[in-house]
């Protein structure tokens, strides 16, 4: 039995230790803003947003598609059940937009922590009846969602990861407050001490809070309806999730009473690799003994900051770059002839030192070559972001270029598979309440020719004595990106491949033209290509016609192959950066005209 004082009391102090991890994680995201996106965005312009770039390369690499598993079984008896399992499972994962919320995971991660929750909601009841008689069968839907570290509680005392360790864990959500006095899921004496939670622009534990970036929060403003803030907390220990109220002063305010709003026991699954209960989480550097993990974004930040801060500088010099002329006293009249003589003019003067040019020094020479410095430090800290994110050539050939990804894709390996495991723990878990659910028979067709579909069925009762029998894996390509024009030239290589179009020939199949250049056209984003090709006798091609015959190749053929050296432009070099640097700062002034 968990005493609600202790646990309110150990909420609290640990959600104020976590503050130096949301104020790190809100400046890093004000960075990633910029000064021109809201009030609240970084007050000094950011030129060259290195945070930005790396944050959605990477997050384009590992998290751009929508992911997709297989199931699979060492049952015979099992094995059709997998493959409508499978068509199911992909079906429910696209559904619920899993893709969206993997991408808003992994991009938490890159700032702080990705915790993702997955669960089960319930949306309604209906009427059952048993052997026990009628009764009321709530029914639901699963669902996924981020949590962002604003949010969020651990137990920070705890060694190692989260779900190794940690004693307790949760997160606080805003709901309705008419709305939870009325439920009756909750108990109704802590129902009654619930009061309004005013938002404000700090957490109670005086941090900004991240939400604010984009709109902010006005002083003076009213929300709409009244709102009271509950934390959710889950105990591995007893395998329970506690619900009680806060406020705005602090979690362990004294006007509660000592009794949880609720308390449910956890049914779902408990701990695995990378979760623990309904929280699922992403790092990808783990300091060994600790329980929380070193974003990529804090490594790379002091290098963004220090890049603009002189990026900065050197604007401010360049804006108050100018020239000026000076003449003596007494003078007039020779500074009034050197301003009016033409271009290349000869004009008489009295003393030709009396008028000089006097120049504000523009933009650092040195301070230039440092910035670039610094910009091929980044990309080498950032993993070669250049090579990662096809930005440009990193060398004189095409095979350093290959050897320096492949390199760089290396370093992505460990970020890879946290993904991988991690999405893949996620992912069994929805399943696994989709394929539990006690009441929803599951119906789709399995598509077996053009005309054919045949429809399939798995009842409610026949599922839950076989989910350990069946393994549901994530295929990794299925989150990698790929371009369009990727696509359209595997398509290509295909057709023009002659085992391929034997293949085709002894069984039998036919390409549809139609659909080909539909298809082609959608690739490279070229609707009008559909009106180029017509019949032999002017009509519109049909759908169905072979295609692909391998023409014929003369006897006698001949081919030159020339090879062709050309230097790529890969930017400035090592040498010319340090010849920058070496270049004094131009002199304040000069002499006579």
């Amino acid at each position: 039995m968990v005493e609600l004082p202790k646990l309110r009391a150990a909420v609290s102090e640990n959600h104020r230790k976590l503050q130096p991890y949301r104020k790190n994680t809100y400046e890093a995201v004000r960075q990633y803003v910029g000064k021109h996106y809201s009030d609240d965005g970084t007050t000094d312009r950011v030129p060259v947003n290195y945070l930005k770039m790396a944050v959605q390369i990477y997050s384009r690499i590992l998290s751009a598609r929508m992911p997709r598993v297989t199931v699979t079984t060492k049952s015979e008896e099992l094995k059709v059940t997998a493959v409508r399992a499978e068509q199911l499972a992909n079906n429910i994962i696209k559904a619920s937009d899993l893709g969206s919320r993997v991408r808003e995971w992994v991009e938490s991660a890159m700032f702080g922590m990705g915790i993702l929750k997955v669960g089960w909601a319930e949306t309604g009841v209906i009427e059952w009846e048993d052997e026990m008689g009628p009764f009321e069968m709530p029914v639901g839907e699963v669902y996924a969602e981020t949590i962002l570290l604003d949010d969020w509680v651990q137990d920070l005392q705890a060694r190692g990861r989260p779900w190794e360790m940690c004693s307790f864990m949760g997160h606080k959500y805003r709901i309705n407050l008419e709305e939870a006095k009325e439920r009756q899921d909750w108990d109704a004496d802590a129902r009654k001490a619930l009061t309004e939670s005013v938002r404000s622009k700090l957490t109670g534990s005086g941090d900004p809070n991240l939400s604010n970036i984009s709109g902010g929060q006005a002083p003076n403003s009213e929300p709409l309806f009244k709102e009271v803030e509950v934390w959710e907390i889950y105990v591995p220990e007893v395998e329970q999730i506690i619900t009680f109220g806060v406020d705005n002063q602090s979690a362990d305010s004294s006007s509660h009473v000592d009794v949880p709003l609720s308390v449910i026991d956890w049914n779902g699954p408990t701990q695995g690799a990378t979760y623990c209960g309904p929280y699922h989480f992403l790092g990808f550097d783990w300091p060994i003994g600790q329980s929380m993990p070193v974003p990529p974004v804090a490594h790379w930040r002091d290098m963004h900051e220090l890049s603009n801060q002189l990026l900065n500088k050197n604007a401010r010099k360049a804006i108050r770059q100018k020239t000026i002329f000076g003449y003596q006293s007494g003078h007039d009249e020779d500074a009034r002839r050197q301003r009016e003589a033409g271009d290349g003019e000869m004009v008489q003067m009295n003393d030709p030192n009396s008028v000089k040019v006097f120049e504000n020094p523009g933009v650092d020479q040195q301070l230039l070559g440092y910035t670039m410095n610094l910009d091929q430090m980044m990309d080498k800290i950032g993993g070669n972001l250049t090579a990662l994110g096809g930005l440009g050539p990193q060398s004189e050939t095409i095979g350093q270029d290959q050897m320096a990804l492949g390199q760089a894709s290396s370093q992505l390996d460990d970020m890879k598979n946290e993904v991988l495991m991690g999405v893949g723990a996620a992912i069994k878990n929805m399943l696994y309440y989709w394929w539990n659910d006690p009441v929803q028979d599951f119906a789709d067709v399995i598509k077996v020719t053009d005309t054919i579909e045949v429809p399939f069925t798995i009842p409610a009762e026949t599922r839950g004595s076989i989910w350990h029998d069946l393994n549901f894996e994530v295929q990794p390509y299925s989150m990698r990106y790929t371009q369009p024009e990727e696509r359209a030239g595997f398509v290509m290589e295909l057709l023009n491949n002659p085992n391929f179009l034997q293949l085709l020939e002894m069984n039998e199949k036919m390409v549809n033209v139609d659909e080909l250049v539909s298809l082609l056209s959608d690739y490279y984003n070229i609707p009008e290509i559909t009106d180029l090709f017509v019949s032999v006798q002017g009509m519109p091609v049909p759908g169905k016609e072979m295609f692909g015959t391998k023409p014929t190749m003369q006897a006698n053929t001949s081919r030159t192959y020339e090879r062709v050296s050309r230097t790529a432009d890969t930017g400035p070099s090592q040498q010319d950066i340090l010849g920058m640097m070496d270049t004094p700062q131009n002199p304040t002034n000069s002499g006579p005209v």
